[in-house]
């Protein structure tokens, strides 16, 4: 072979070794970086215990159960409507005025009972005991107990004369509107000016609903519940049956004995089971929330417990023996600490007691780091 022949031959072979080497090497490369990656996510991190020195707040949701509003009821009246008073957003009391018809100004009572007779001296009965409400409401003279008396009439002729009713000593229930509550805020009137007075027993003004129950959930599920809702206003049936709320159920919760709820920076009562709201809270929260709203957020708020350290939750664990533990390192020394769960920081930071103190780190496995 010449010369020129061995060189071609030579650099050849060159060519094809690079060829052929020079994607191992890559691989080689690659696999050495993918191996380093792989020890870096196969190692569990160490995380600082953080003392709980203020306090602790955990997120809730409430779902919300209403019932009808108050109403005011027709008595048996005859006539037209002359003047209304009342209009949709005002807040209709017990002794306000609600119209005018015949000249008599007719107001809203909410007594025991409607009063369905003419009620004069010596009468007796229950009825009587609503008058007498009534005039004491006016701060007029009336009897005490079910019976009509002298006193009685002197503050039936005074009331009449306020109504415009003129000089009477005998009450006439069709100057009064019987009203299911104290107080209601006004949605609808069934009242107009000009028109006949509509028939006796009927609805003539109805309120807004009231707030009925309020049941501690989850967060998520007063979420859910909210965006049902929308969807129902909206004619949407992205998420299943319009309008169809979803049952509590397994999402129902309890607040913290040592926690206080709140909404809208509000503190609400609870029942004994501390799963709803107290009916005595029902008012506060109604006040807080959109009228007709199926959900709420909450927060129950906790003191600081002395002693009591804010992990990872993934940090803590059950061993066999069923107690709680976390991986501490303390100085280079590890070993596993019993800890009890109190709490909640946060969606991912549990609260615990425990031997911890403030330079201890505690182990999050590596299956739970990102």
């Amino acid at each position: 072979m010449s010369r020129a022949g061995a060189a071609r031959s030579a650099l050849a072979a060159v060519m094809v070794l690079v060829w052929v080497g020079a994607p191992v090497a890559v691989v080689a490369a690659l696999t050495r970086q993918v191996d380093a990656v792989r020890f870096a996510q196969d190692e569990p991190a160490w995380v600082s215990a953080r003392a709980m020195s203020e306090q602790a707040e955990r997120r809730f949701g409430l779902a919300l159960a209403w019932q009808s509003g108050p109403t005011a009821v027709a008595p048996g009246w005859d006539g037209v409507v002359e003047v209304r008073h009342v209009e949709p957003g005002d807040v209709l009391r017990s002794g306000d005025a609600v119209a005018v018809v015949g000249g008599v100004t007719r107001v809203a009572h909410a007594g025991d009972r409607p009063v369905t007779r003419v009620l004069r001296n010596g009468d007796r009965g229950p009825d009587v005991a609503v008058l007498h409400g009534l005039l004491t409401e006016y701060g007029l003279a009336s009897g005490g107990g079910d019976r009509f008396t002298a006193a009685t009439a002197v503050g039936v002729r005074a009331f009449a004369a306020q109504v415009g009713a003129g000089r009477t000593d005998e009450f006439d229930p069709a100057w009064v509107l019987h009203l299911s509550a104290p107080e209601l805020v006004v949605v609808d009137v069934d009242l107009t000016v000009g028109a006949p007075v509509p028939v006796a027993g009927s609805i003539v003004v109805t309120g807004a609903p009231l707030l009925d129950d309020a049941v501690v959930t989850t967060q998520d599920w007063a979420a859910f519940a909210a965006t049902r809702a929308r969807e129902a206003a909206e004619g949407a049936t992205t998420s299943g049956p319009v309008g169809a709320a979803p049952a509590v159920g397994d999402d129902a919760r309890t607040v913290p004995v040592d926690a206080e709820l709140r909404v809208g920076g509000v503190a609400l009562p609870l029942s004994a089971d501390r799963d709803r709201v107290d009916p005595a809270g029902l008012a506060e929260l109604q006040a807080a929330v959109d009228r007709g709203a199926v959900a709420v957020d909450g927060v129950a708020v906790s003191p600081p417990l002395p002693g009591s350290w804010a992990v990872p939750s993934a940090a803590v664990r059950s061993v066999p023996d069923g107690t709680t533990v976390v991986h501490r390192d303390r100085g280079g020394d590890r070993a596993d600490v019993v800890v009890v769960v109190v709490g909640a920081d946060g969606p991912s930071s549990t609260v615990v007691t425990g031997d911890l103190a403030p330079s201890d780190l505690v182990e999050v496995p590596a299956a739970n780091v990102p």
